[in-house]
């Protein structure tokens, strides 16, 4: 019997892969990270009759999410970065993909069947991102339960936790206390770095100084607060007219007293990352 050569051997590994062969760990219900049963009562009562509402008005949004391409092989390993990645398709959807993503998180994608881990993953963060920048609080629910829910993977509550971020949710509170555990802490703590209000930076300083924060914690409270106390986009927003001068100068002001206290307990002996971290939050305090 011939041989198979090792080109081959090389295009039928590749052909696998993008099939979605190698790797294949969700035959249904890609997308989901939780059910409306994990919901409050009233809540996912809500969420059903939102569904069923904007599927009656609205058909077309729940057939152009069953249509997303950016998950399958045949779309993304066409692209330079050869990745599973939906945010361009599901950005287009606007506001009118609200209802549509929520069932999908809840439910599954439509239509996605078997994928690979990377693509699951892609679908997940895909979902969670989009919605979470739609600043919809219909969505709430779904985040905090996406965020909260024992045994997420990472990827999840990171991404949940900026969504929450953006409604500015309570939902974040317990997490930063550190009860979750370190990264649960730290994906809440860059969630409350989405909240561009003067009590952020309030919330922010209450939880340094509560307690004692591990590297990673330090590196996620140095970066909300470069965030929240930025100059150039504090600035930006006074030109714009949407922030007085007098609340953006107090929030550089606050940000800034809050950097020193996380300087002074990150201490001498902090890791590297983490020293970069504050060095950068402290530049875009004090960027003039």
């Amino acid at each position: 019997m011939t041989k198979p050569s090792k080109l081959m051997m090389m295009k039928s590994a590749t052909l696998a892969l993008c099939l979605g062969v190698a790797g294949a760990a969700w035959a249904d219900g890609a997308g989901q990270v939780t059910t409306p049963a994990d919901l409050a009562p009233a809540a996912a009562r809500s969420l059903k009759e939102g569904i069923a509402a904007a599927r009656k008005a609205d058909p077309g949004a729940f057939a152009a999410l069953a249509a997303v391409r950016g998950y399958r092989p045949e779309a993304y390993m066409t692209t330079r970065a050869r990745k599973p990645n939906l945010a361009p398709e599901l950005a287009g959807l606007g506001k009118r993909g609200l209802w549509p993503m929520l069932e999908a998180l809840t439910e599954g994608l439509p239509g996605a069947g078997a994928v690979s881990a990377a693509e699951q993953q892609a679908i997940e963060v895909g979902l969670l991102d989009a919605v979470g920048k739609l600043g919809d609080a219909r969505a709430e629910a779904v985040l905090a339960v996406a965020f909260s829910k024992a045994g997420q993977p990472g990827h999840v509550v990171a991404t949940a936790a900026l969504g929450l971020g953006r409604l500015c949710s309570g939902e974040l509170d317990a997490a930063l206390t550190g009860k979750r555990g370190a990264f649960a802490a730290s994906a809440a703590l860059r969630g409350v770095g989405e909240c561009r209000r003067p009590a952020s930076i309030d919330r922010l300083t209450t939880a340094v100084s509560s307690r004692s924060f591990s590297d990673a914690e330090v590196q996620a409270a140095a970066e909300a607060l470069g965030k929240l106390g930025g100059s150039w986009a504090l600035d930006a927003e006074v030109a714009a007219g949407t922030r007085l001068r007098a609340e953006a100068d107090a929030m550089k002001a606050a940000a800034g007293q809050a950097l020193t206290a996380l300087e002074r307990a990150a201490g001498r002996r902090a890791a590297t990352a983490t020293v970069r971290a504050l060095r950068h939050a402290r530049a875009m305090v004090s960027a003039k």
